[in-house]
């Protein structure tokens, strides 16, 4: 069965935790929450795109909430935090066409490799 776990450092600013994030075992100052994807083939784009909107999602959940627009500052550091916890969860779990979905790469040059 394949499991992600993903964790996203809080900054300074004190995000609210969603359901099912919990404080990271090795980062205090980090929320973790696992992303399943044992039901899906890493090995085609449709199952690629959908472990990369799951571990999407899952990033904007152990990041809080989204600042109001008019909170720039917020906002910067909630954005900084998703992209950060997405990065590390696309590197971690190490799937060639997650990585290439996820760096907007065309995955028809994966096969050209």
């Amino acid at each position: 069965m394949r499991l992600l776990v993903l964790a996203g450092v809080i900054a300074a600013l004190a995000f609210p935790a969603a359901a099912g994030v919990h404080p990271a075992k090795d980062q205090p100052d980090a929320l973790s929450t696992t992303v399943p994807l044992s039901d899906l083939n890493l090995d085609r784009i449709a199952g690629a795109d959908l472990a990369l909107a799951r571990i999407q999602r899952a990033a904007r959940d152990v990041c809080g909430e989204a600042p109001a627009p008019r909170e720039l500052s917020k906002r910067g550091r909630y954005r900084a935090c998703v992209a950060a916890a997405t990065d590390t969860a696309v590197v971690t779990l190490d799937a060639p066409l997650v990585t290439a979905r996820h760096q907007g790469r065309d995955p028809a040059m994966l096969a050209a490799r």
